[in-house]
């Protein structure tokens, strides 16, 4: 695969990114590797010519994925974020280290994507995973999805209206998260809670009486309808249906060693942990819940946690954290 890494004055992130991204595939590297920055005084300028030359779009910043978006939007679905912030400066020594786990996270992703076109997947506990396996799930991703958002359109624009009418504020909450192979992506949800609610009380944790839950959020969260939105991640291909959940930055951050294999499928909206009581299950066992759903994919699996999440879904069951609040690390 062509992969292009592109920062803003191509000087320190993508040029570093390139030659990191090289030396960890050794001699022999099947993927090429180019640097390229969005200034106009950088040494290599990004051009249609060069995102045309790429399968893949590494950015380092959310600012380049929407000036991709804006000026090339045909070519906005290779784009992936690396989320790499430009007051890391050229010879700043985390650069490398801040780097080096996403690159490797990409070499396995482009590595798995080189790979699905010509031949099935091995997957990690021995089993052979057919490339077919894996459109169907991605074909059962886009139709259910599309389905839900066409049929459920009138309800939806109703929820949005109530959204609305309560405080005027916004009817969306959008969040950055992590998803396949550490790559981030911008999440969709209807807002619950008061606007700025990360910055009062419980700041990034929530709880069943929390006062900064509007009296339409609260609805929504019971029947766990704030996530609807995130149907739209799902048609462009950032989450699926059934998956490990999707993690904000700075719980990938600290995730380490094995759990990282979390990553190695997309994140969903119903996964094993979450049939096994969502919030009320504590964080190490979701962790060794999500790695053992990577390790044991199937589409038996897939249609038997979603058949389960059915039936869980109308006994609301887990959706706060013990003694009613959740309490995730790392947020």
């Amino acid at each position: 695969m062509n992969v292009l890494f592109v920062c803003t004055e191509n000087i320190a992130r993508s040029p570093l990114a390139a030659t990191l991204f090289q030396k960890l595939q050794g001699p022999g590297g099947r993927h090429e590797a180019r640097a390229a920055g969005t200034a106009a005084h950088a040494p290599r300028r990004l051009t249609t010519r060069e995102i045309a030359w790429a399968d893949l779009v590494a950015v380092m910043e959310r600012a380049h994925q929407e000036l991709i978006r804006t000026y090339w939007p045909r070519h906005a679905g290779k784009v992936v974020v690396l989320d790499i912030s430009e007051r890391l400066s050229p010879h700043d020594p985390r650069l490398p280290e801040v780097l080096e786990p996403k690159l490797s996270a990409l070499l396995e992703r482009c590595d798995r994507t080189g790979s699905e076109a010509l031949a099935p997947v091995k997957e990690a506990g021995g089993a052979v995973a057919p490339t077919l396996a894996r459109l169907i799930k991605r074909l059962f991703d886009v139709t259910v999805s599309g389905a839900i958002l066409v049929l459920g359109a009138p309800f939806f624009t109703l929820i949005g209206l109530a959204i609305k009418l309560e405080d005027g504020g916004p009817i969306f909450f959008v969040q950055d998260r992590v998803g396949e192979g550490g790559v981030g992506f911008r999440c969709y949800k209807f807002r619950s809670m008061v606007e700025g609610a990360e910055k009062r009380g419980l700041g990034g944790h929530v709880a069943e009486n929390d006062d900064r839950l509007t009296r339409v959020g609260r609805f929504l969260r019971s029947w766990t309808l704030d996530e609807i939105p995130q149907l739209f991640n799902i048609l462009r291909g950032e989450m699926s249906i059934v998956g490990p959940r999707a993690w904000i930055p700075s719980q990938a951050e600290r995730c380490s060693g094995r759990a990282r294999r979390r990553f190695e499928a997309k994140p969903g909206l119903a996964g094993w942990a979450w049939i096994h009581g969502r919030n009320l299950v504590p964080w190490e066992d979701r962790l060794r819940m999500d790695v053992w759903y990577v390790d044991n994919w199937s589409l038996r699996l897939d249609a038997y946690i979603l058949a389960k999440a059915f039936v869980l879904l109308f006994q609301r069951r887990g959706v706060y954290g013990p003694g009613g609040i959740t309490q995730d690390p790392h947020v």
